[in-house]
């Protein structure tokens, strides 16, 4: 992990393989290794990586989240949907979560899902004192409103992206 957070991802790939190859059944070693290919680009093989985690240990909230932005990005908006459903099930404070299911709803036109999932992460960063992220969370419901889905500012509009893969399990 220590390569991938100074910017050597290559060195980095190679310790989680052989972490894996030393311990095949922990799940964080492949999950580890699916956040840095997602940041080298590899969506496909981080996905895998993802996968093999949940096999491991399919209470593990946040590879689901992270597998949900990979499956996003690579157009699977509905099985992203599963996933954050499932991050939501097992951490369900997780405004992060909410928030990408809110994209993905929003992605996919369900503008009232969307705006119910925003409205759930606004409310838990507030509970939570983070207003910094409630005021931006506020923010994007006044965008999605605004939206239209029948003329192209819904193209300028939908550019919200979820977050990256985390090191923070």
């Amino acid at each position: 992990i220590a390569r991938a957070e100074v910017g050597n991802p290559q060195g980095a790939l190679k310790d989680f393989d052989r972490a894996i190859k030393l311990n095949p059944k922990d799940a964080k070693n492949y999950y580890s290794r699916g956040i840095t290919r997602f940041r080298l680009g590899d969506s496909q093989r981080a996905l895998e990586d993802y996968n093999r985690s949940l096999k491991i240990n399919p209470k593990f909230a946040e590879a689901y989240g992270n597998r949900g932005v990979v499956r996003s990005k690579l157009g699977d908006k509905h099985g992203a949907i599963e996933d954050y459903n499932q991050v939501i099930k097992l951490k369900s404070q997780d405004a992060q979560a909410f928030i990408n299911r809110g994209i993905a709803r929003f992605e996919l036109t369900d503008r009232q899902g969307a705006i119910e999932d925003f409205q759930r992460a606004a409310g838990i960063y507030k509970q939570q004192g983070k207003v910094a992220n409630y005021q931006k969370t506020q923010q994007l419901i006044v965008q999605v409103q605004q939206v239209s889905y029948n003329n192209s500012s819904f193209q300028a509009q939908a550019s919200f992206e979820p977050l990256s893969p985390s090191f923070d399990p």
